[in-house]
């Protein structure tokens, strides 16, 4: 790296540091300055200088166990800094919108954590993004946002990727957040080295969720709903919802049984 280019990204990261301290003390508006931090550290060379200077630790100290990291695993062949770092460049490249870019900075945090205990690394990983957004005073919503994108990262690509496939992605996900996973997904996997099926795969998942965002995949699309079941001699409670939770899994297997009398006539065999 030439003394032109340490410069340069000193002054991305000095100008990252001054956005995430007024983020904390309140003197800007924290979006803004959220993107800031990472208009101006997601770029590998700025965030292996803020590595290497430490000012990365400085703003993550959740990082500190990713530094330098081994996966050991031939998916993985990087450190899982640099991992992480590129995942940032390839959704910056892509114009990923600020959630899923703070999610690719932080949506591996937890593996070190899960490969010493067993967990699950993302769910570990979920809990540190929560920590580092909430400490840093990001709004509500993004916080919630890129915890669930990190929450939910680790879906994988294996067997027939269709219709139903893709329906149940949305019913766990909802619409925006699946086709951020997508992006998410798309970058992490370009990331690592992996098989071409796997990113075949993921684009027919992307096609399969855009053709059935019309679909019924959530509770308040059924053509049944809870005052219908209570009519029929349900009560409510746990067992209401549980099987208003089995229709709308019926009909995300056969979407033409999303007709009324079709789930009232399951709904009276589930109370025979």
């Amino acid at each position: 790296m030439t003394k032109e280019d340490r410069d340069r990204a000193q002054a991305r990261i000095d100008k990252a540091a001054k956005a995430a301290q007024d983020a904390r003390s309140g003197k800007a508006d924290r979006d803004a300055a959220s993107k800031a931090v990472l208009d101006n550290m997601a770029k590998l060379k700025a965030l292996r200088l803020a590595r290497d200077t430490g000012a990365l630790l400085e703003v993550i100290p959740e990082y500190r166990a990713a530094i330098g990291y081994r996966l050991d695993s031939p998916r993985q062949p990087l450190t899982l800094d640099e991992h992480l770092f590129a995942v940032v460049q390839y959704t910056s490249d892509a114009g990923a919108p600020l959630a899923v870019r703070l999610a690719a900075l932080l949506h591996d945090l937890g593996k070190p954590d899960a490969d010493a205990t067993g967990g699950d690394h993302a769910h570990l990983g979920a809990g540190a993004t929560g920590r580092v957004m909430r400490r840093l005073r990001y709004p509500n919503t993004l916080r919630d946002d890129v915890v669930r994108i990190v929450a939910g990262h680790s879906f994988w690509l294996e067997g027939v990727i269709d219709d139903r496939f893709a329906r149940r992605f949305l019913a766990s996900h909802g619409l925006d957040r699946a086709r951020e996973l997508v992006v998410h997904k798309r970058a992490d996997l370009k990331a690592k080295a992996v098989e071409d099926w796997e990113l075949e795969h993921l684009a027919e998942l992307a096609r399969h969720v855009e053709e059935q965002r019309d679909a019924v995949y959530r509770l308040g699309d059924l053509a049944v709903d809870g005052r219908d079941l209570l009519e029929l001699g349900f009560r409510e409670g746990p067992a209401l919802g549980a099987e208003l939770a089995r229709l709308l899994d019926v009909v995300i297997d056969d979407p033409a049984a999303n007709a009324r009398e079709t789930l009232l006539a399951l709904a009276r065999e589930a109370l025979a």
